[in-house]
């Protein structure tokens, strides 16, 4: 029996979920599944470097569909996922992927500060938060939801939390080198936590929102993908291509964040015996994985921005790793499938 399996039998309350038909045994179609949602997302996000490349909208227009993005469409998205009858199995499935994302995270972070960019840089600061932060929101959710359900959204939100958390403590101070610089009010304040906190409050207690409002959620839950990646698009379409591929810098960092990184956590979760502490261990580690697999969280540029580290740099991190990330997430969650 491999060791995992015996703490199987002691957290027999996490018994095994149905996240839905669309999440199988079949590692090939679950690749295939999320390969075909993440080109459909890059046709998306092309539209959107046509349209400002040929000035049908204003490049800058970006930066007011990204704040759209943060603060209805995906504050939505997480709210939609907790509109659920509440299910003690599926709290304590949601407890063991936060579980797992803590430990994710750790193990980037140590890999980052101890193994990978030891030495001190011009780069080092954006090139460690690279490595340790993703787009777990933007755009996972909308992989997860088209590829394992609105179930798996739901369990995706104890990634985003602790994501959150530490991009906002840990992560300021990676790119500023002040640990003054830790903001509680955006922690507090910050409008995906706030949903979650919504949401999970309402899942506990069973509250629901009316249909019109229910209606209205879902709506713009839905939308999240497209409106983000045509952000994107706008973003990358307002900038010289040819230059933010030409960095070759970023190419060695991209390698590390899309597929070194992602494979050596997968054998670490496997030779831990970490991916099966519960029977339906495997499952939920697939949620964490594909935020893990994830490309530069957009953060890492912004604060690049703010703390005057080297933001274009950063920015060309953000954009080469998503466009390489349309390859590189199916093949590391056919990997994920195989290897544990």
């Amino acid at each position: 029996m491999h060791p995992g399996a015996y703490g199987a039998k002691l957290i027999q309350y996490a018994l095994p979920i149905n996240l839905t038909k669309k999440w199988n045994d079949d590692f090939v179609e679950l690749s295939l599944l999320l390969g075909k949602q993440v080109l459909s997302m890059l046709v998306m996000m092309l539209v959107g470097i046509f349209a400002a490349k040929t000035h049908l909208v204003d490049s800058s227009a970006n930066k007011s569909l990204s704040t759209l993005v943060l603060y209805i469409f995906s504050p939505c998205a997480l709210l939609a996922a907790f509109q659920m009858d509440f299910d003690a199995q599926k709290l304590v499935s949601l407890g063991v992927v936060t579980f797992f994302a803590v430990i994710a995270h750790l193990f980037f972070i140590l890999m980052a500060q101890f193994v990978f960019f030891r030495k001190k840089t011009a780069f080092s600061n954006a090139n460690r938060a690279a490595l340790i932060y993703t787009n777990c929101g933007n755009l996972t959710i909308p992989l997860i939801s088209a590829t394992l359900g609105q179930e798996a959204v739901f369990y995706s939100c104890g990634y985003m939390l602790v994501s959150s958390i530490l991009l906002w403590t840990h992560g300021r101070v990676v790119m500023s080198e002040d640990i003054r610089s830790i903001s509680v009010k955006n922690i507090v304040f910050n409008s995906n936590i706030i949903a979650i906190v919504v949401g999970l409050g309402m899942f506990l207690t069973g509250l629901r929102f009316p249909s019109v409002l229910d209606s209205a959620v879902n709506s713009y839950s839905g939308a999240m993908g497209a409106v983000s990646m045509l952000a994107l698009g706008l973003m990358l379409g307002g900038n010289n291509l040819k230059e933010i591929f030409a960095d070759k810098r970023v190419y060695w960092v991209c390698f590390l964040r899309l597929i070194a990184l992602p494979l050596l956590l997968i054998l670490f979760f496997k030779f831990t015996g970490l991916a099966y502490i519960v029977s339906n261990g495997k499952e939920l580690l697939t949620v964490v994985l594909i935020a893990a697999f994830a490309p530069v969280a957009a953060a890492v540029a912004m604060f690049a921005q703010l703390f005057e580290k080297n933001p274009d740099y950063a920015s060309r991190l953000t954009g080469v790793s998503t466009m390489l990330s349309i390859a590189s997430m199916p093949l590391m969650v056919a990997a994920s499938q195989i290897l544990l």
